[in-house]
């Protein structure tokens, strides 16, 4: 709830008690007026209350109204069409509480002829939407919720569709949704200002997504869908739902073009008959959309939340995921943990694959008696696994040691027996076969690299050298074909280095 601003359900509450105690005197009178915009000026018709503070005042519109419409410190006032009526210029609400629309159209299309940019404004007031459409704000929101103002949604349900920015734009106030169609919102080219989502909410405010109605419990769908950028995005705002996932209502938010909720840090709680499926966004996969992209704050997932796709979560933010005794939680895709992200999952939940970079980690309950699953999982439970880090630079040559002291004369050997004289001749046809390998080898193992002689020769001799000083010889070997040279990695980091292999090769006899 908001600081300082009562929604109208304790505000008729207050007002009843108020007057059953005989507080503040004598109630007030209902006034009913009415008003044929084809005919009368609207502002005028309100002007004409002369309690603002009625509870129960209410005007009746007919028509359509061509000018801007200003409710300005009322206390208990509901504006219905008779049977129908359309308010074409901007809406101002200000300083004003218990603010009923009831069968109304507020279809801002006129004012692109005016020069005006449309929206219900909430400036300090308090308003719920009874079976209202409001649309075709080609440059403004739908609906502008100030830091001290709250939107609610009450009887038939409504439609807020086809506005340039957001649909609810939610700048430190509140809205509790639901009832409710928010749809192609966002087309004002790309966005107004780069705001296009079904939902924004932004400056601490919150919003709270429904499927009952206010005062009835009655079950109702909430449905965001088709806007420009996210179903719904929260910037440093709260989140949370009222959506038991059994009394047969829903909230879908699906085939939105960016994330069906974008939460960028904030709190949110994710909870109920919660469907989020076909968005488009883009959370570090180019391949695989993601339904949900959270980026830092604190995300709490409970209670039949069905996810049909992927979800990420980045930004050293916190994810806890406790369906507690309600249905699981499903992810039809991965659950993508990156960037410092912590998480805590309990069952009963389906994920299909759990993901965590070097610098996640989750915590997953045991699933004992066969309450959930998680198909594929790289998570460490225990901290962060960290990744390998860069090849330092390599380190300065040592200086040469002291010559050691000199070794003594062995005894001398027997003298060999001549042998037999050699066939005349001697080799023909030497040749030197060189060749400079570059090898990458990773630590405590060995790379070997080959010299081959010519068809026709045998290697009568060979050697060679190492390019790196820490790729140390190993072995010098004759082959049938050649020369052989192996190397070894004698430090702790994997190293790359030439290595030269010669093979001394004559022609067979």
């Amino acid at each position: 709830m908001v600081r300082g601003l009562l929604p109208p359900r304790s505000l008729a509450c207050i007002a009843t008690i108020a007057v059953a105690l005989g507080v503040g005197g004598t109630a007030a009178a209902q006034q009913t007026l009415a008003v044929d915009c084809a005919s009368q000026n609207i502002n005028a018709t309100l002007s004409s209350f002369t309690n603002r503070n009625g509870p129960t005042n209410v005007l009746n519109v007919t028509g359509t109204c061509n000018q801007s419409v200003n409710i300005t410190g009322f206390s208990g006032l509901t504006v219905q069409g008779n049977p129908t009526a359309t308010l074409r210029w901007n809406v101002t609400l200000t300083n004003s509480e218990n603010i009923k629309f009831r069968a109304l159209t507020l279809d801002f299309d006129q004012n692109v002829q005016q020069g005006q940019f449309g929206s219900l404004f909430l400036m300090g007031s308090s308003v719920s939407l009874d079976g209202v459409t409001i649309q075709n704000s080609k440059f403004n929101h739908g609906v502008t919720i100030d830091r001290s103002s709250y939107l609610s949604f009450t009887g038939a349900a409504s439609t807020i569709t086809n506005n340039g920015a957001n649909g609810i734009n939610v700048n430190g106030g509140r809205a509790d949704v639901a009832n409710v169609t928010i749809t192609n919102n966002g087309q004002g080219g790309a966005g107004v200002g780069g705001q296009k989502n079904g939902i924004q909410v932004a400056n601490g405010g919150s919003v709270e997504l429904a499927n009952r109605v206010f005062p009835t419990g009655a079950a109702a769908n909430v449905d965001i869908s088709n806007n420009l950028g996210s179903g719904v995005r929260i910037d440093g705002g709260f989140l949370d739902f009222n959506a038991e996932s059994n009394n047969g209502a829903s909230i879908h938010v699906h085939n939105n073009g960016d994330a069906g909720f974008e939460l960028n840090a904030g709190d949110s709680h994710i909870n109920g008959n919660v469907v989020v499926d076909n968005n488009n966004g883009q959370c570090f996969d180019p391949v695989n959309p993601c339904q949900i992209g959270a980026f830092g704050g604190n995300v709490n997932v409970e209670d039949g939340v069905h996810v049909e796709g992927d979800f990420f979560v980045g930004a050293n933010a916190a994810l806890i995921i406790d369906p507690g005794a309600g249905d699981a939680v499903t992810i039809t895709g991965k659950l993508d943990l990156s960037f410092g992200t912590a998480a805590l999952i309990v069952p009963p939940v389906d994920i299909n694959t759990l993901n965590c970079d070097d610098t996640a980690w989750a915590v997953v309950l045991d699933f004992g008696g066969g309450t959930g699953t998680i198909g594929t999982n790289n998570c460490p439970a225990n901290g962060p696994r960290g990744g390998i880090g860069p090849q330092g630079p390599q380190g300065d040559v040592g200086p040469q040691g002291p010559q050691g002291i000199q070794g003594l004369q062995g005894p001398q050997g027997i003298q060999g027996v001549q042998g037999p004289a050699g066939t005349p001749g001697g080799v023909s046809g030497r040749e030197v076969v060189s060749v400079v390998q570059t090898v990458t080898v990773t630590k405590n193992s060995t790379a070997l690299v080959l010299a081959n002689c010519p068809a026709g020769k045998v290697s009568v001799g060979g050697g060679g050298s190492s390019g790196n000083a820490n790729l140390a010889l190993f072995s010098t070997l004759p082959t049938t074909t050649g020369w052989q040279i192996t190397v070894r990695n004698t430090v702790n980091n994997t190293q790359t280095g030439a290595v030269n292999v010669n093979a001394v090769c004559v022609d067979t006899q």
